[in-house]
Parts: structure tokens; C-alpha cells; sequence
């Protein structure tokens, strides 16, 4: 018999393949507890499949939930929602989870913020959060007075003034370790710069996404031990927005810096611009950045040795 650490590790390795882990569960009966997590850590609804699932919710009723959840939906740690409208969702889904610890709502339409903020108060255990959506009405009325989860991971694409103004409301706010944020808008730049404050040293990566020419500065001056900075913006404010947060921020850990632009206008690079790429290389080299190990500069190919000729030493100059 093969020793049950090493059994875990196999199952570890085919996590993904449901049907092996459907026959691992079946070999024996040392095999089925890890079989079983994996089988069930993961539940993923969409529109193919969530209205059978909520009514089947609605027939148990509300006295047969903890059993409901001991048959499997407690070993669920991840949880996918697709496309669906949060104010039809019953009320006590968030309940049923209560191991969960990674949340993504994708493509989702709520009623009001606080159908949002009632789904992340109530899951205590949450760590993962991935938001892609928006919501109608109101902003601050009804809300949960519940704390929010000790966050350590988020990638938001919504509404971003009302949702960090409301973690920003909480005595303890979540700080997290890595943070996305996608369709910023200029109104909502300080309330970004008021959290990315409260994250300080904790922040290690930082992902900013500008789907607009209007680019509000932030403040990154808090946020000293980032290790990972990326951007992504219409390709003739790249030079400007990557040397202006180098300069506001505490560079000496930056391990890995990543430039993106959705796409390149016609005649691109002008004199003009070549000349704010310049200026982004000797304020690069005129900087601390002795963790600097790498630079990709994603949708601009053509351009990156004559865009990006930095001199540091030890540091990888790349594109797609």
C-alpha cells in the first residue's frame, strides 16, 4: 500500500482531472477524504446551470441547510458565480460556504452595492476576491456592519470609489498583498490613493489599469516594499505614468516592472514620443533599483530596443 503522503501528493498533482479523482475516490477507503476535497473544494455557476442549483435550495428550506452544507458544500473552498444577477441569488448562498477562500463574481449585476458587500462580509474566511460587474442604486445605505475578511488578494473591475470607500469605512480595513485594479476612473483616484495608503508596506504587487486618455496621479508613497508594478494604458501616456509612480514611490525592492498598451495608433512612435521614453530611461537609471530583474513591454515589439535601451546591469528587457 502506498503511504498516504505520498497518495496526497498524487492527488494534489491531478486535482483538475475530476474523472481520476472520481476513480481515486472509488480504490479505497484511505483514498476517498482527499479525493473528496478536491472533488468538491471547487464549485463553479453559470446560467447553464445556477437556476437548478437555486432551486434546489429553495425545496430544502432554511431548517435543512446545515445538512445541506455538511453533504459537501462545506469542503468548497472556491467559488466561481458567471454572468449572473446577484438580486436573484438567494439570499443565504453566502451561508453555505462557510470555508470559503476564494470568491470570483464575473460578469455580475446586482441590485445595489449592498448585495455586494453582504456576499463579502459574509464569508469570514475569505482571502481571494475577484469582482468584474456592477451594480445599481445606492451606495452606503443598508449595508453590513459585519467586519470585512482579512483580504490578501483582489482583482476588481467595478465601481472603485464605493467599494474601497467602504473597506476605508471599517476600523480594520483590509490590507492586501496583491491588488488589480481594472477601469479606473479619474473621480475615483483618490479614494484609490487613500487605500493604496492604508495598504502600506504590505502591498508587494500592483496591477493599474487605465481604459482611458484621463490618468489621475497615485499616491504609492506608503507602499514601500512593492515588488511588482504593471501598467496598462493608451501607449502614449506609458512613459509619463511608469516615470512619474517611479519617481513617488520607494523603488529600491522593485523586482519586476511590465508596460502594456491595448493597441498602437498609426505613425506611433512620434518624436515626441520617443523622446518621453528617453526621459523614462534616464530617470530608470537614475534610480535605486538595484532588485530590478526585469521589463516587459507587452504590445509594443517592434519598439522595444529602441524604446527601452536601459543600461542597468542584470536587468531583462522583453516583448510580445
Amino acid at each position: 500500500m502506498l503511504p498516504l503522503e505520498l497518495v496526497d501528493l498524487l492527488l494534489d498533482f491531478v486535482h483538475s482531472d475530476t474523472t481520476t479523482l472520481a476513480v481515486c475516490a472509488l480504490v479505497c477507503r484511505d483514498w476517498l477524504p482527499s479525493a473528496r476535497f478536491h472533488l468538491l473544494s471547487k464549485l463553479s455557476l453559470d446560467s447553464t446551470n445556477a437556476d437548478s442549483f437555486f432551486d434546489e435550495l429553495d425545496d430544502i428550506g432554511v431548517v435543512a441547510f446545515p445538512k445541506f452544507t455538511a453533504s459537501g458544500l462545506g469542503n468548497v473552498t472556491s467559488l466561481r458565480l458567471d454572468g449572473l444577477d446577484l438580486s436573484s441569488a438567494p439570499a443565504v448562498l453566502p451561508q453555505l460556504f462557510p470555508n470559503l477562500r476564494s470568491l470570483c463574481l464575473e460578469g455580475f449585476e446586482a441590485d445595489s452595492f449592498s448585495i455586494v458587500a453582504s456576499w463579502i462580509s459574509g464569508l469570514p474566511l475569505l482571502r481571494s476576491l475577484r469582482l468584474s460587474g456592477d451594480w445599481d442604486g445606492d451606495e452606503g445605505e443598508g449595508l453590513p456592519v459585519a467586519e470585512v475578511p482579512k483580504l490578501t488578494d483582489m482583482d476588481l473591475n467595478c465601481p472603485l470609489r464605493v467599494l474601497l470607500g467602504w473597506f476605508l469605512s471599517h476600523a480594520t480595513v483590509p490590507v492586501t498583498s496583491s491588488l488589480v485594479l481594472r477601469d479606473i476612473w479619474s473621480e475615483e483616484a483618490p479614494t484609490i490613493s487613500r487605500y493604496l495608503a492604508a495598504t502600506g508596506a504590505t502591498l508587494e504587487t500592483l496591477v493599474l489599469v487605465y481604459p482611458r486618455k484621463e490618468i489621475q496621479r497615485l499616491d504609492l508613497t506608503h507602499n514601500i516594499n512593492l515588488r511588482s508594478l504593471s501598467f496598462e494604458c493608451y501607449v502614449h501616456a506609458l512613459p509619463r505614468v511608469t516615470s512619474d509612480a517611479l519617481l513617488r514611490l520607494h523603488p529600491r525592492k522593485l523586482e519586476h516592472l511590465r508596460m502594456s498598451a491595448p493597441r498602437l495608433p498609426p505613425g506611433y512612435p512620434t518624436a515626441i514620443e520617443i523622446y518621453e521614453w528617453g526621459r523614462l530611461n534616464v530617470d530608470i537609471m537614475g534610480l535605486d533599483l538595484q532588485h530590478l530583474r526585469s521589463i516587459e513591454l507587452l504590445g509594443l515589439q517592434p519598439y522595444v530596443k529602441r524604446l527601452m535601451p536601459v543600461a542597468v546591469k542584470g536587468v531583462s528587457v522583453t516583448g510580445d
